[in-house]
């Protein structure tokens, strides 16, 4: 069977610096590993063939995921506080603690960084490099978070041998340098029984920076970058304080202690480079090293902006990156804005100078700049192109062979035509073309309401379209008289009045048999078929305790809530009480207690309960027979059970809409557990037609329809 999965509209790139690509009427083939096999206009394919095919509405496009070069990632616990110092003394006073807080607490660890790539993937970033801790167990949590949302994320555990925090250090060079081997090794092994296409995570060396590293510790990291092939991240000249620091302590620049130890290397991202000179940048371009640029955090934390133009005109690697938490916003679109912005005063600076001098102003090398300025189409090359290419990863862009890591991009309501979240269109309201303007003002003003799912969400889908069965169903048997009240004592053990001449008010039918008397066994196999069958980063415990909260939540409504089940309790509540059907055929009631008892009870076996009963012949000591709680409240228990099962599923097939094209096995796994939804929603008209009161059933629909937990797949990534 042909699994590869087309995708066609409008898709758009940034191929060069300045250089953005508005592809229209394009078609992209992915293959079943998630990578593309071809792309071009979509009257050019006549060989290739696929199975599927996602058409991407007008107003919408998709765009390549961004790529994060710089990110701490435990310092997403303090995000958005304590700017107010310098970086040196911010250092010591906030980020230290927040990262040795994590080192202590793996669950508030695993807590944070699931937030993080939950964040990172509903802004569109599909790659990220990571700052870690110094512990080696914290750091691994950071990679399966990662692994598991599915985003390419290259995890660094910290290096450090130097600390102003007595108890935030590791012991020795050597301490850290064994560390650093151990968790490689930890980091690699923890993807190594994935198929390779499904290996996101990967090591780095991480030396934090000069400051608080020795010469030791960076001769030994540099060594085994060469031997293991392996990247490096670090910060390079980000701040006055931290520079003055390098300078008095190791008599030298920044730059010239990481070329001693052969830390600038191809594999190497530098992070602000602030105050890099020309010639610096010159130097950092002969390495092939990459720079992360930070804008909004070297509006904090450093008096010099980057020297970006002089870098691209030097052809130095550059991507952007967030610096959680020196910059506030995880969001590299705030990054792209801010990277214009501070392009835009520093060529208003240089402007001004040029009057004031009346000549060209020249770099130190004697060579004219020319415009210092960025604009925005240059930006997004730098968020996603740019970002690819410092990170090693090859791609970047829609081509043949590259894996397929995309989000789209809504301007416009398909329907309506009426723009999408912060944007606004004035003179046509069908959807249009997507045009240069468009895309600028959604650069401009977008958020991540522009940035939806390729899937729908099923949850609301299913529990709209089961109200409505269950509404309509009601509203029939109102109508036509067709529901038996199965509170009323003297109605409850009778057959239903229509069993003879409607086939599902029978309730020897199979539907009620086979599948509703059973409907959480079901519901349980076909979950866990679905669970079995999908990508490793998908089979998650979290999907299984999902399924075991749905569990305990049926059997404390159905079976047992500290005694009776939440449901026997309303019916009490409600002034239902406990009857039995005597030999006689008369009704008797009998304390609330038989109820409980979970068993056929008679005279003979439980004679405190039939007492005061005078019915109860001596010719019928033997007898028994199982009570039953009447009137009242008898909430319908098949609707609370269908609903939940009906809801359950459709949230746990959110997940397969992330991971097509399918396996053949997923495939027949998603289609059973569509059908078995199927199933319950006609259980849930035939009980909604010929049982229980109009009440009891329309009452049960929203207690188990707030079962729904967490979406799994809440990223508007496309990457398969």
């Amino acid at each position: 069977m042909n699994s590869h999965r087309a995708y066609r509209g409008t898709f758009i790139q940034a191929p060069s610096l300045g250089k953005l690509e508005i592809l229209e009427d394009h078609r992209l083939v992915v293959n079943q590993h998630g990578f593309i096999v071809t792309f071009d206009r979509a009257d050019n394919f006549t060989e290739i063939t696929w199975s599927e095919e996602t058409v991407i509405p007008k107003g919408s496009f998709v765009l390549p995921t961004f790529c994060d070069l710089h990110l701490h990632a435990p310092q997403y616990l303090y995000q958005g506080n304590g700017l107010d110092l310098p970086l040196m003394q911010w250092l010591d006073t906030y980020i230290l603690k927040s990262e040795e807080q994590l080192d202590s607490d793996h669950n508030l660890a695993r807590k944070v960084y699931r937030k993080l790539a939950r964040r990172l993937l509903t802004n569109g970033t599909g790659a990220v490099l990571l700052f870690g801790t110094i512990k080696e167990d914290t750091n691994l949590i950071l990679a399966e978070e990662m692994q598991n949302a599915g985003i390419r994320a290259f995890v660094g555990k910290l290096s450090m041998d130097i600390s102003s925090r007595p108890t935030y250090v590791e012991a020795s060079a050597e301490a850290s340098l064994n560390s650093a081997k151990s968790f490689v090794s930890r980091c690699r092994d923890l993807v190594q029984d994935l198929q390779p296409h499904e290996r996101l995570v990967e090591p780095v060396l991480t030396p934090r920076f000069v400051p608080t590293c020795s010469n030791v510790l960076l001769q030994g990291l540099g060594v085994l970058s060469n031997t293991e092939n392996l990247k490096i991240q670090s910060h390079l000249a980000e701040a006055q304080d931290q520079v003055d620091w390098v300078r008095k302590e190791r008599g030298k620049e920044d730059i010239d202690v990481f070329a001693e130890h052969n830390l600038l290397t191809p594999r190497t991202i530098q992070a602000h480079c602030t105050y890099l000179s020309p010639p610096d940048l010159s130097r950092i371009c002969g390495y092939d090293t990459a720079i992360a640029h930070c804008p909004l955090s070297n509006i904090y934390f450093s008096a010099e902006p980057f020297r970006l133009r002089e870098a691209l005109n030097r052809n130095v690697k550059v991507g952007l990156g967030t610096d959680i938490a020196g910059g506030y916003s995880v969001d590299i679109m705030s990054a792209m804005r801010q990277a214009v912005a501070v392009s835009r005063m520093r060529q208003g600076t240089e402007t001004t100078r040029k009057v004031s001098l009346d000549k060209p102003v020249q770099d130190d090398n004697g060579t004219k700049e020319g415009d210092l300025a960025i604009d925005w189409k240059e930006s997004v090359y730098l968020a996603t192109t740019g970002g690819a290419i410092s990170l090693g990863l090859g791609h970047g862009l829609f081509k043949a062979g590259a894996p397929f890591d995309a989000q789209r991009i809504t301007l416009q309501s398909p329907s309506t035509g009426e723009g999408i979240g912060a944007i606004d269109f004035f003179e046509d309201i069908s959807p249009s073309t997507v045009t240069e303007e468009m895309v600028e003002k959604w650069w401009c003003i977008g958020d991540d309401r522009n940035r939806i799912p390729v899937m729908v969400d099923l949850r609301r889908i299913a529990f709209v379209s089961l109200t409505a069965v269950v509404l309509f169903g009601t509203g029939y048997s109102v109508l036509y008289n067709t529901y038996l009240d199965t509170s009323n004592p003297i109605l409850s053990n009778l057959p239903h009045p229509l069993s003879h001449s409607h086939y599902f008010a029978n309730k020897s039918n199979p539907l009620n048999v086979y599948f509703i008397k059973k409907a959480w066994g079901w519901t349980t196999g076909l979950f866990l078929l679905l669970w079995v069958t999908s990508t490793p980063q998908k089979r998650t415990a979290r999907r299984l305790a999902q399924w075991a909260v749905a569990t305990g939540v049926w059997l404390l409504f159905t079976m047992w809530f500290f005694g009776p089940s939440i449901l026997d309790r309303v019916i009490v509540a409600s002034g239902g009480a406990c009857m039995v059907r005597l030999p006689s055929g008369e009704l008797a009631t009998l304390p609330t207690e038989a109820c409980f008892a979970g068993a056929a009870i008679g005279p003979t076996s439980h004679p405190h309960f039939f007492s005061q009963i005078s019915q109860v012949s001596t010719q019928a000591a033997d007898w028994k027979a199982l009570p039953r709680l009447r009137r009242g409240h008898d909430v319908s228990g098949h609707i609370f059970l269908l609903t939940m099962s009906t809801l359950f599923l459709a949230d746990q097939l959110r997940s397969s809409q992330c991971l097509a094209p399918w396996s053949l096995a997923h495939r027949i796994s998603v289609f059973a557990n569509i059908a078995l939804i199927g199933i319950w929603m006609l259980a849930s008209y035939t009980t909604s037609v010929y049982f229980h009161s109009p009440f009891e059933k329309l009452s049960q629909v929203t207690p188990s329809a707030s079962h729904g937990l967490d979406g799994i797949c809440d990223d508007a990534n496309i990457r398969l």
